[in-house]
């Protein structure tokens, strides 16, 4: 899995890459902070996430899902 997300500007606030770390999926979830630890203000944000399934047909192993989460400080 890699979860972006970005703010309403349409810049990057934080990335996560699973394949880059050792944490689960189970252990994915976003605090408010950029990826430098600096909480971001309350607002709306907008997520990306492009998941690999395991499946049979390759061609259906990826799928990207999109969403948005209101952050209250």
């Amino acid at each position: 899995i890699v979860l972006t997300i970005v703010n309403r500007a349409g810049r990057e606030v934080s990335r996560y890459d699973t394949s880059e770390t050792e944490n689960s999926i189970d252990g994915l979830e976003w605090d408010g902070t950029t990826n430098g630890g600096i909480e971001v203000p309350a607002g709306v944000y907008y997520y990306s996430a492009e998941v690999r399934y395991v499946r049979l047909n390759p061609e259906d192993a990826n799928q990207v899902v999109k969403g948005w989460v209101q952050l209250i400080r």
